[in-house]
């Protein structure tokens, strides 16, 4: 049996990634804090951790994303599956039931926005959706990019600064 970390791995990573969301403006003068662990470094040492108290031999590697891909959890051969997947659970703090997060007031608008942006920027056939934006494909890939980039930034850029608001 094999159970795809990435759901469990990307709740896990919700609090930190909505703490972007927050309306301190951001400081360019701050140094970079390098000595700290990723915050999926330090998820995947602290699922490992509780994943070795219940007394599987895992490494902390198996829980945590690399070089891009996503993690990819095997309940390893003479192991109960149930009993991993409910101790992998409990070690997740139950994030594979936790409720979906609160959508960001006025994420919508502002999604419309920068694809009404991308439309002007030369691509006017692209949609509004997620779903349809997923599925489509540029004649361009690399002008499409540019554009993204400089629609993202003028749109999101400004989200959680007063002039996002």
């Amino acid at each position: 049996m094999r159970i795809d970390a990435r759901v469990v791995l990307a709740l896990l990573l919700v609090p930190t990634l909505l703490t972007g969301c927050s309306s301190a403006p951001h400081d360019d003068t701050r140094p970079p804090i390098s000595d700290s662990p990723s915050p999926s470094a330090a998820s995947a040492a602290e699922v490992g951790a509780c994943m070795r108290d219940r007394g599987h031999d895992v490494d902390d590697s198996q829980f945590a994303e690399s070089g891009g891909s996503r993690a990819q959890v095997s309940v390893p051969e003479g192991v109960d599956p149930d009993r991993w997947v409910a101790d992998l659970d409990a070690c997740s703090g139950g994030a594979a039931d936790a409720p979906a997060a609160e959508p960001v007031p006025g994420w919508d608008a502002l999604t419309r926005k920068a694809a009404a942006c991308i439309r002007d920027g030369g691509f006017p056939d692209y949609p509004d959706g997620m779903e349809d934006q997923r599925r489509w494909k540029p004649s361009d890939t690399d002008a499409f990019d540019r554009v993204a980039q400089e629609c993202d930034a003028k749109v999101f850029g400004a989200v959680g600064t007063e002039a996002g608001r």
